[in-house]
């Protein structure tokens, strides 16, 4: 199975909604494919020579929030909004909504079984969901509609998958969920509000997740683990994450949103990682680490916030002179 093709039945994953007439009267009046702030409407809007005020200031002169010529000045690809995030997330669900599991019991009959498929009791496979065969369903398990899962793949008992592509031989421990919708929040004047995700989880082949594992599905992106990555109990890896080939991942890891970890690296037990970071292939996070920067390939930080290992030990040397050095001072008193 090629682990990164998506069958058509993934489409099936979210279910198409009619938005209101006002609703898409806005939207073909505008054309709109961004939702963006009175202020950056003026950044984008101004001279070159106006922009760099804009940027330090964050405020426009000659466009302001309450303007409304500044609205009849924008591209008629824009639309303002003083929480465009959240607008989004709004405008979002009234396209598409995911197709929830459990809105069947049992197999589905638009479900594809393949060959010398086991499955436990209990278990819930969604419409159009594909699963390979010699592959075992685990009692409990939930497969929502439209997942495909490749040959010999292992699914232990209470685990969850949804809105995913799995490879051949992928094992995945029991109560771990995999394509649940990541952690992404706008904020509004009032309250915060979920961002809706479309993207999949992708699990190359020979992948291996422990129990209780969470790995969110991407926003628009996908959340990819890389062939052959070993993945211990308890972590978890958020939205748009891209984790590279045989990869090691020990317990209770976690991997905020949009890191890239390439091939053959290392986070031991308990690290973890800031958003948008990159670790080089080979590098290693030792454990207990929080690590805001990138690190280089082949090098291995630790520490909070994490740093070259030779400079985190130097530093937790001099500490441990500098307590005994005072510890002796108050004795010699």
């Amino acid at each position: 199975m090629c682990s990164t093709e998506a069958p058509e039945s993934y489409a099936l994953a979210f279910t198409e909604r009619r938005p209101s007439p006002d609703i898409l009267a806005l939207f073909a009046a505008r054309g709109a494919t961004l939702i963006i702030t009175a202020d950056i409407a003026a950044a984008l809007l101004a001279a070159p020579s106006d922009r760099g005020d804009i940027a330090r200031t964050g405020r426009s002169s000659s466009v302001q929030d309450d303007d409304r010529g500044a609205e009849r000045a924008l591209l008629p690809n824009f639309i303002l909004h003083p929480f465009p995030r959240a607008a989004f997330a709004q405008a979002a669900r009234l396209i598409a909504e995911p197709r929830e599991s459990f809105e069947a019991t049992g197999v589905s009959p638009a479900a594809r079984i393949g060959k010398n498929v086991q499955i436990g009791p209990g278990a819930v496979i969604g419409a159009d969901a594909v699963i390979g065969a010699d592959s075992r369903i685990g009692p409990n398990c939930v497969i929502g509609p439209g997942v495909a899962i490749g040959a010999r793949s292992i699914i232990e008992p209470s685990a969850y998958v949804g809105f995913a592509i799995i490879g051949d031989n992928v094992r995945i421990g029991p109560g771990s969920v995999i394509g649940s919708a990541g952690f992404n929040l706008a904020k509004t004047s009032a309250n915060l509000v979920d961002v809706p995700h479309f993207g999949r989880v992708i699990l190359q082949d020979h992948v291996s997740i422990g129990a209780n594992v969470c790995v969110d599905r991407g926003l628009f992106d996908d959340t990819v683990i890389g062939e052959g990555t070993k993945i211990d109990n308890l972590v978890q890896i958020g939205h748009n994450c891209q984790i590279g080939r045989h990869c090691i991942i020990a317990g209770l890891a976690g991997i905020s949103g949009s890191v890239v970890i390439e091939d053959h690296a290392i986070i031991a037990a308990a690290a973890g990682v800031k958003d948008h970071i990159r670790i080089g292939a080979g590098a290693t996070l030792l454990a207990h680490s929080g690590l805001m920067h990138n690190i280089p390939a082949g090098k291995t930080f630790g520490g909070y916030p994490a740093k070259p290992v030779r400079d985190f030990f130097k530093e937790v040397a001099f500490l441990a002179k500098a307590i005994r050095k005072n510890s002796n001072i108050k004795d010699a008193q």
